[in-house]
């Protein structure tokens, strides 16, 4: 009767050593988020000025007429010099322009346009400021 014992302990033991990398495949899946809304952004040149109108451009998808569109406009060490909520016509589309650069300095400045808080790709350009 001892061994019967111990071969059912034995028994489930290895059974048990065999059924959890099984489960614990659930738990390591690697998930996939497709977010709901995108933006791209463009600047209609790549190099400005200072004093120069500094114009961009770009879509969202889906349009959805409560949606914020933001512009952040980031320097070199990573300063927001500019941040704006900008309108986005129904087709989807955007336009924004500014002149005030009186005040940058020389460099690469990154711009992102957020269509939104909440799942959203992120649209991404740069520009140089040489004046």
């Amino acid at each position: 009767m001892n061994k019967l014992v111990l071969i059912g302990v034995f028994s489930v033991f290895i059974l048990g050593l065999l059924l959890i990398p099984q489960s614990s495949h659930a738990y390591y899946a690697s998930s996939t988020v497709v977010n709901k809304y995108s933006s791209t952004v463009t600047t209609n040149q790549k190099t400005y000025g200072l004093g120069e109108t500094i114009e961009f451009s770009g879509i969202v998808k889906p349009y959805e007429k409560e949606r914020k569109l933001s512009i952040i406009v980031k320097d070199t060490l990573s300063n927001i010099v500019i941040m704006k909520t900008v309108p986005v016509n129904a087709d989807g589309t955007f336009v924004f322009s500014f002149t005030d650069t009186a005040n940058w300095k020389n460099g690469l400045y990154n711009v992102s346009a957020q269509y939104g808080y909440s799942e959203v790709d992120i649209g991404t350009t740069t520009f140089t400021l040489d004046p």
